[in-house]
């Protein structure tokens, strides 16, 4: 692998990381949030990472009920306290078992090229070539999710490398192919030849969705049918000359 050979970047892979652990972080935003509209003021989203919502609202609840002169006069015990207070605490039981399903999650990333050795993994028994890659990955790091966002005032920072989702080549001819198969694209356009003549030439080398409705979706495909736009694959690149 040479880190000098930059390729690519993995956008996707990066922003749906970056949505995981903005979904984590939210948790404890709209616990905060809940907490407030259930009387309990004050309390910050960075105060609630180890969780506890449901303790945090019954100390409060525990708390008025003790000073209340009304509750008193009225002898009434806590639980009817809270019954007569009539606050729904639904959602806040359902941002504490989110809570507990979070609080140990896992994000495994590679080093680098972190997209490609993931799928190279799952695919590797049945690909002697993404084998033969997979012997090159860096070391895999693992990351609790709760370690990589941090809250200040109930705003999320995101502490999350962005590297793990940069793509390098591991040699030369890589980049090189590259550049063979856009100049040879562009040189077919000029002189007439059409996607239909190109693409099992060029089609191991490019992103490969030959749905229409995927492509609709997504606007994504290797090639365009006016040869304007080339999309590759580095997954497919990358076991080039590997």
């Amino acid at each position: 692998m040479n880190r000098n050979l930059k390729i690519g970047y993995d956008q996707k892979g990066y922003n749906a990381t970056i949505e995981r652990i903005t979904n984590a972080a939210n948790i404890y935003i709209n616990a905060s949030k809940e907490l407030e509209k259930l009387k309990v003021k004050n309390i910050k989203s960075e105060d609630l990472l180890n969780g506890g919502f449901m303790d945090v609202f019954m100390k409060h609840q525990k708390n008025e009920y003790d000073n209340s002169a009304s509750a008193k006069e009225l002898d009434l015990t806590f639980e009817k306290f809270l019954e007569l207070r009539d606050l729904n605490t639904s959602r806040l039981k359902e941002l504490e078992q989110m809570h507990e399903r979070t609080k140990d999650s896992i994000i495994e990333l590679y080093q680098y090229n972190n997209s490609f050795f993931q799928y190279a993994e799952v695919r590797q028994n049945s690909n002697q070539q993404l084998k033969r890659a997979l012997e090159k990955a860096p070391k895999k790091i693992s990351y609790r999710i709760l370690e990589l966002f941090n809250i200040k005032d109930n705003k999320v920072i995101i502490a999350l490398s962005k590297e793990p989702f940069s793509i390098y080549a591991f040699h030369k001819d890589q980049v090189q192919i590259m550049h063979d198969v856009t100049d040879f694209i562009k040189a077919s356009k000029v002189i007439g030849l059409t996607y239909d003549d190109l693409w099992p030439h060029v089609g191991k080398y490019l992103y490969d969705d030959h749905s229409l409705i995927q492509q609709q979706q997504t606007g994504e495909h290797g090639l365009s049918r006016d040869l304007s736009k080339v999309i590759f694959s580095f997954n497919k690149v990358l076991t080039y000359k590997i």
